[in-house]
């Protein structure tokens, strides 16, 4: 029995009013997608600069990552850099379709640095998307972005390249250690 049955603040009906929240919910996002006549043109504008509804596109793009083309990644990604979105946009773009992430995340991080390598907070621009790279498992796109923050000017974000390249280290002295031992 769980003892969260017994507390007398938490009631059944408070359970039944959030499933079925959560289920006008989806039937408003199903809506919403199925009344579009381009989905995909919906979200872009819900996410453009300004817009109210980033939180909102950022949920329905997480339960439907079939509609994550380009641009749209490359709006997450930019998102990726908020403090306030890059938890929801992180979740987004673990889940973008292998082709897209393929075709077009090199050019949308590439982008992002070359806005804000000139920036007095380029540091945070390269460790965010280092965060966001790492999670979604874009090594490639991630050394890119390690060998460029090597290079740059400013010590902090040379000191992201180096957090990387250790972690880099560890995995790398990890994965001999275990070829070495053999199938376990």
């Amino acid at each position: 029995m769980n003892p969260d049955d017994n507390d007398p603040r938490i009631r059944r009906s408070d359970w039944e009013r959030v499933d079925e929240a959560a289920s006008a919910l989806r039937r408003a996002q199903y809506d919403l997608l199925r009344g579009a006549s381009a989905p995909g043109r919906a979200l872009a504008a819900a996410l453009e600069s300004g817009s109210p509804h980033w939180s909102e596109a950022l949920e329905i793009l997480r339960s439907h990552p079939q509609y994550l083309d380009g641009p749209l990644l490359r709006r997450v990604m930019g998102l990726c850099l908020s403090h306030r979105w890059c938890g929801q946009a992180r979740e987004v773009a673990v889940q973008a379709p292998e082709g897209v992430v393929a075709e077009h995340l090199p050019d949308a991080v590439r982008d992002l640095l070359d806005v804000d390598d000139a920036d007095d907070y380029a540091d945070d621009t390269y460790r965010r998307l280092a965060e966001a790279l790492e999670e979604m498992r874009a090594w490639n796109v991630l050394a890119v972005l390690v060998r460029r923050a090597s290079a740059h000017p400013s010590a902090d974000v040379r000191e992201v390249a180096d957090d990387y390249l250790a972690v880099f280290s560890d995995v790398a002295a990890a994965f001999r250690r275990a070829m070495a031992e053999g199938p376990g």
